[in-house]
């Protein structure tokens, strides 16, 4: 969707990104707006609202980014449900924020067999022992792969966000006012697109380089 609040192109240029191995130079929006900024020890976060239609749902996208000290590993293996809902709870906007994102564009692809497998889903992937007859009773059926991919983009207009998940079967025997608060993105950070109307996420993401 496109954002509430537009970045204006003019004021896209580029910047230094610090990923993990290097320095990388890629554009990076910029503007200056009161929205929904939070800050504790672990990280800063603001929320940016897409538009929506009437009898539309209505979608936000966050982005975290960890405190200098931390890194998106370490923000990741702590972030709960309950810790994001209450930073959104607790997130004023009643300061002006200069806001630096750097634009990407990504793509994810994996197979999840063995992440299915690992929660308890097996006898779905067995040929011996799956039971797909509610589906067909002419064949024995299997399920011999589970693949899913993502897409998430974020330009000056709005973000760009699809998944799709694939199930392939078998049959038998086949597989601040005084100062502006600040959020620069140039560094490794979260981002999350959720519900504003019962913060269910949609997509969350790390972005470790923006260039690739």
């Amino acid at each position: 969707g496109d954002w509430e609040l537009p970045f204006e192109a003019n004021d896209t240029y580029d910047q230094e990104f610090f990923a993990p191995s290097a320095a990388v130079t890629v554009p990076f929006m910029h503007s200056s707006w009161y929205v929904p900024y939070y800050e504790n020890d672990q990280f800063s976060m603001i929320s940016l609202a897409f538009k929506a239609e009437e009898k539309e749902g209505k979608y936000a996208m966050a982005f975290l980014l960890p405190a200098e000290s931390s890194s998106v590993q370490d923000l990741l293996a702590s972030l709960t449900g309950a810790m994001f809902e209450s930073a959104l709870y607790s997130a004023t906007d009643d300061k002006e924020v200069k806001i630096s994102l750097p634009k990407f564009e990504f793509e994810y692809f994996a197979p999840l067999n063995k992440t299915l497998e690992a929660l308890g889903m097996k006898q779905a992937f067995s040929p011996d022992d799956a039971d797909f007859t509610g589906i067909t009773d002419v064949e024995r059926l299997f399920i011999s792969s589970v693949l899913h991919k993502c897409y998430v983009r974020i330009d000056e207009l709005g973000a760009e966000a699809a998944a799709v998940t694939s199930v392939t079967m078998d049959a038998t025997g086949m597989p601040i006012e005084e100062e502006k608060r600040e959020f620069i993105a140039n560094r490794p950070f979260v981002f999350a697109i959720y519900s504003l109307e019962d913060g269910a996420i949609a997509f969350i993401g790390a972005v470790n380089n923006p260039s690739k």
